[in-house]
Order: C-alpha cells, then structure tokens, then sequence
C-alpha cells in the first residue's frame, strides 16, 4: 500500500475522533507535521507525496498514546508560548494560553522602568521567565521551582534558548533566593497551584493522570499556596513594586482580595480570555 500525506492524515483523523471529536483535525495535522518534520502549513502543498512505513508506524504510536490520554504536547515533546517553542513532558505543567495574557499584564506593568529586577515563582517549564527575559532583554528574571522534574524542564528550556539574564533556583516559593536580593524586586508574578480538591476530582482525567499534581492542587480550597505567595511576596518587593497572580477565578476572588488587600494597594482584577476574572495583582505601597 502506498501511504501518502493525505491518507496518512485521515487515518489519524478518524482515530482521533474517539478522543477528541471537535479538535482530531487539528491534532492529527500537529502529529503528522511532527513525524515528518513539516509545518502544518506545508502539509496540503504535499498532500500526494509519500510517506514511509516507519513514519506511519511511529504516528501510529503517537496516535495511540493520544487516544490513551496522554497530552497531545507530551506526545510531540513541545509547547510554543508567545513565540517561544519549550520543551515539555511528564512531570512539568504544559503552558496555557491564559498565561500568555499574564505574560502580557507583566509587560505592561514594567513599561517605562529600566533594567528591573523580576521574580518567577514556581516557573514550571519556565515559560513566563524566558518570555519576560526575551521580551524585555534589560530584565533580570529569577525563577524558583521546587519540582526536580520541572526544574529539569525549565533548565533545559534556558539552555536552549541561550538566554544570560535568567537565574534558577531549586527550592518552594521564596527559600532558595539569596538573602541580599530581599526587598529589591519590581515585579513578582506566578501561575502557582490554585485548584481545590473538588475541582481536582473533577478536571478532566487527561489532566488529573498526566499533568503533575504538585503544580495544580493546592489545598482543599486551592488557596493554601496563593495565600504563602501573597504574605511572603511583599518582603520580596521594592516600594511600589507589583505582584502579579494567576487564579482560578470568581470562586476565589473574595478571600484573595482580601489577602491582598492586607499589604498592598491597587488591587485589580483582569479577565481571561474567556472573560473570566483570572488575575489578580497588588502594587507595594
């Protein structure tokens, strides 16, 4: 049988479409584009050209794991971010488009200063740290993880991208920054844990089985770390200094509000694009 692009890119289809009825187009065109090395939008200029056994075999494999469960970007080893292309996998936190838009907030917070000083806490992959410190080179980015699998992820993620004005630290939330540091940054942002038990039992079991646990539950109101972020953020801060989060939304704006509210001033809310309240952030009086 000779298999070409346009076959090879049905057949993934129509097996996709057990698990991922609106969206198998889509993936089975990300998956095919992987195996064979093209862009997507390559893939209809060649759709009579051949494809070899073993490269059917191996999107055979990558179609299976994906009717399994397994996210589609553990699957292909990649996730792009506000132009950023990161290597992700089991054991870090695939971004979210969301927090592209956090990215964004942190931008526009940081116009006009010069050369400030920036901390990521629980940078995962590191997708907010590199974006920041690409975006605004004057930038000085810390970023703290306490996952090892993560820190790898986020470690390999720097290397690649050859980026020098980004420093990781291995350790939870604040612990492992040096002490002289303290009350000197301009912005502190994070994407940290912010489901709740009921939640977690109820996200969709492609998340629950494979994304990791320690990067989204966060209690049994999903408050617990949110709440450490915003005590110990303030002492990290230079006066006037912002801290910037990402939440879960309505359900949690009320008591974080009002957390906020005990050390900084300005508190605002930002929606996502969904419209949902989504971020929350502070400036340090």
């Amino acid at each position: 049988m000779q298999y070409t692009i346009g076959k090879v890119l049905d057949a993934a289809t129509l097996d996709l479409q057990r698990r991922c009825p609106t969206g198998a187009r889509n993936e089975a065109e990300i998956l095919v584009g992987h195996v064979l090395g093209i862009r997507r939008a390559d893939l209809y200029a060649g759709i009579d050209e051949p494809v070899a056994a073993t490269q059917v075999a191996r999107l055979d494999q990558m179609v299976a794991a994906r009717c399994s469960g397994r996210p589609l970007q553990y699957i292909t080893g990649v996730q792009g971010f506000r132009g950023l292309t990161l290597k992700v996998g089991p054991g870090v936190l695939v971004p979210r488009p969301e927090t592209e838009m956090l990215v964004q907030r942190c931008l526009e917070i940081l116009e006009g200063s010069d050369g400030p000083l920036v901390l990521d806490i629980g940078t995962g992959s590191g997708a907010i740290a590199l974006s920041l410190a690409t975006e605004r080179p004057d930038c000085r980015v810390r970023a703290t993880e306490i996952s090892e699998d993560a820190f790898r992820w986020a470690g390999t993620n720097l290397r690649e991208s050859g980026l020098t004005n980004v420093e990781l630290h291995f350790g939870d939330l604040f612990s492992p920054l040096p002490r002289l540091e303290k009350g000197k940054f301009d912005l502190v942002v994070s994407n940290p844990p912010y489901l709740s038990q009921d939640v977690w039992m109820n996200a969709p079991a492609e998340v629950r089985e494979h994304e990791p646990q320690l990067a989204l539950l966060a209690g049994d109101e999903g408050m617990r770390t949110c709440v450490k972020i915003i005590d110990e953020g303030a002492g990290w801060l230079a006066s006037g200094g912002h801290l910037v989060m990402e939440t879960a939304g309505l359900e949690q704006w009320e008591n974080l509000s009002m957390w906020f509210g005990k050390q900084f001033e300005d508190v605002r809310i930002t929606d996502d694009l969904a419209g949902r309240p989504r971020f929350v952030e502070g400036r340090k009086p």
